[in-house]
């Protein structure tokens, strides 16, 4: 048995359909033209809304995944569902509306404003963007996915299908035996292991985890694509840097900003000199996107991570979000006051007086 680094054990339920990134970036950026949508609407809107983007679809790598108008809305809401358990989107008193995360992404698209020849084919920033929030919240399926094509060196959807459920068992069975791993987390694993085994139709479901997820490796450029063209699934370059560093002690907190740079070659630098005036410029700028009700108060984790995708890609400045946390607790600090709560991972600047 090959045992794998697993740092993660989250995972979101998806359906078949959801196969185009894009698709998920576009219903972000419905709601930066409006605050919310009601639930009733919301699933025709979205259908309309792809008919711009959908001619491009039929130039890009892969067509499959399309959304399409229908009477029911059916072919959209598969993609909500996935955009909600990625929390971008979030649901209330019958409306959608986007979260913290989603408000974040609008922001970035706006400031970094980075574009490419087919909509379907994210920019960079993009891509790291909903990386970043599929490692969170569906961390485990994507890792064995990328550790089993590695280990495969070359292999197909249809093998993939044939081996996963088994692969992802002994994955698990494997990870109880972790030095330190609290009794919270194997009880967990445990329950994982015994929902996977009974599950009543293997293949059914699996084409569920499988089809999409490789295809968000594909929009991700983690695939080789003309490997993929030819339906063999090959880790590009980018994907080996990534297939590397996930089995490594891998923490999003502390890893993350530098797994991207290392991944999509950005040219940043990780020397951490003189980032501290950058950093406060930031920080500052963002109590002024991203208000709260309380006028001198901002989300910990939407100012931190705008100020870590800000240093990346406008000054090309590697800053791990763990980098500025302990900015925020040191003696450098002068400008902030920073609370954070482990059990809700996230808190608030407040500017000092």
């Amino acid at each position: 048995m090959m045992k794998n680094q697993i740092n993660n054990f989250n995972t979101i339920n998806t359906q078949t359909k959801v196969r185009r990134v894009a698709y998920i970036k576009m219903i972000i950026n419905m709601l930066s033209k409006s605050s919310y949508y009601p639930v009733s609407l919301f699933n025709k809107k979205v259908e309309l809304e792809a008919q711009r983007y959908n001619y491009e679809l039929l130039k890009y790598t892969n067509i499959r995944g399309i959304i399409e108008v229908t009477k029911t809305g059916n072919s959209s809401k598969p993609y909500i569902e996935t955009t909600l358990a990625l929390k971008l989107l979030f649901f209330q008193n019958n409306m959608y509306k986007l979260s913290k995360y989603g408000k974040l992404f609008n922001i970035l698209d706006n400031e970094l404003d980075m574009k490419t020849d087919n909509y379907f084919q994210l920019s960079v920033y993009q891509k790291s963007f909903i990386l970043y929030f599929i490692l969170e919240e569906d961390g485990l399926y994507l890792k064995l996915l990328i550790d089993l094509i590695f280990h495969k060196k070359q292999t197909t959807i249809k093998e993939l299908k044939e081996i996963f459920q088994n692969y992802l068992i002994e994955q698990l069975q494997l990870s109880l035996h972790t030095p330190n791993i609290s009794n919270k987390i194997k009880n967990e694993i445990v329950f994982k292991i015994s929902r996977i085994q009974n599950w009543e139709n293997p293949k059914r479901y699996l084409e569920h985890i499988i089809e999409p997820r490789v295809n968000w490796l594909l929009d991700l450029d983690i695939l080789d694509k003309d490997a993929f063209i030819k339906n063999r699934l090959i880790l590009s370059k980018k994907g080996l840097v990534l297939e590397n560093k996930l089995n490594l002690p891998f923490n999003i907190f502390t890893d993350f900003f530098t797994l991207i740079s290392q991944m999509y070659q950005t040219e940043a630098t990780s020397k951490y000199e003189n980032n501290f005036k950058l950093i406060d410029n930031y920080i500052y700028k963002s109590f002024i996107l991203f208000k709260t009700i309380a006028p001198n108060r901002v989300t910990a984790s939407q100012a931190i991570l705008y100020t870590c995708y800000m240093m990346l890609f406008k000054e090309k400045k590697v800053v791990n979000f763990s980098t500025i946390q302990d900015y925020l607790t040191s003696k450098e600090n002068t400008k902030f006051i920073y609370d954070w709560y482990k059990t809700e991972q996230d808190g608030s600047i407040r500017r000092k007086r």
